[in-house]
This record gives C-alpha cells, sequence and structure tokens, in this order.
C-alpha cells in the first residue's frame, strides 16, 4: 500500500485550484496498488476538504487490507476516538511536541488533539507530515511509532518513508 500524508495543493501554483484538484483525484485513482490519504493544511479550499473526502481510502475512511485496519483522519479532527481499533492511522499533524513534530529551529507544529488522545488509540504507527525538517522522521512514544518523512519544496527530489509490517 501507499500512504500519503496531505498538501496536495499548492496555491501558489499558476495553475488554479479546480484544475490541482482535478489533476490529483485523477492521480489517486490511477493507482493499482491501494493507495491511503488524508488532508493536509494545504488541501483546505473555502475552510474545506471535501473534495477529497470522497474519493476511496481518505478522509475519514476506515479500511482492512490484508488484516490491517488504515485509518485516514482529516486535517481538521478533533476526535481520535473512532479511530482507536486502526493499526495504522494517518493524520497530516503528528502528535504536538514529539521529536517528529518538532523542526530544526525548535518550533513545535505537532496536533495537541492527536498528542492527548493517543492514550486512546491501539495502533502501532501513524504516519504524518506537515513538519518539513523534522528533528527525527520516527519517534516511538507510547508504544506507537510515529514516521514524519518531513518535507521537500524541489521537484528533482520527493520525501518518503517505506517500512515493512509484516
Amino acid at each position: 500500500a501507499i500512504c500519503v500524508t496531505g498538501d496536495f495543493l499548492d496555491e501558489t501554483n499558476d495553475v488554479a485550484i479546480d484544475a490541482q484538484i482535478d489533476d490529483v483525484r485523477a492521480w489517486i485513482l490511477s493507482f493499482k496498488t491501494p493507495i491511503f490519504v488524508c488532508s493536509g493544511n494545504h488541501d483546505l479550499i473555502d475552510g474545506s476538504c471535501d473534495w477529497l473526502a470522497d474519493l476511496p481510502r481518505s478522509d475519514g475512511s476506515m479500511t482492512t487490507l490484508n488484516n490491517i485496519v488504515i485509518g485516514c483522519a482529516p486535517e481538521d479532527c478533533e476526535d481520535f476516538y473512532r479511530y482507536r481499533d486502526c493499526n495504522i492511522l494517518l493524520h497530516h499533524y503528528p502528535p504536538a511536541n514529539s521529536q517528529t513534530a518538532i523542526d530544526q529551529t525548535g518550533r513545535n507544529y505537532g496536533s495537541a488533539t492527536l498528542k492527548s488522545d493517543m492514550r486512546l488509540l491501539n495502533c502501532q504507527y501513524i504516519l504524518c507530515g506537515h513538519v518539513h525538517r523534522p528533528i527525527a522522521r520516527a519517534r516511538r512514544n507510547q508504544n506507537i511509532i510515529i514516521y514524519n518523512a518531513g518535507g521537500n519544496h524541489r521537484n528533482d527530489r520527493v520525501r518518503y518513508i517505506a517500512f515493512d509490517i509484516n
């Protein structure tokens, strides 16, 4: 499976947002491999990410694949309880104050809600993004491994993390 944790749109791009949305939707739907996505802060259009939510395995979904439950929490998620039984949780923001949420300058860009709700979660992994240059790309916190691949604004290099959960 492929998991992408948001920020599909670029409001600074010369391409109109509606055209970007069409391109992103077509790209996501083109995969033969299951792709799981969640919205990021750059995906908000008029305060909503509804354009993403109706895609399969996206915002608000929980899908079982090979006995692994993968949940996709939207950018504005304020209650992670519904994702408590997921093995893998995608959310754009890492838990607040984790080393995956703190950038190289020491600023915390994490979600306080996710941090407080982690005690309710039974997941093994949280996959996140948002922080372009986190202090750590992987950390264990409350028996959950948090991965943040970081970001890159260069078109010649993609930041990603590959891992095997078998």
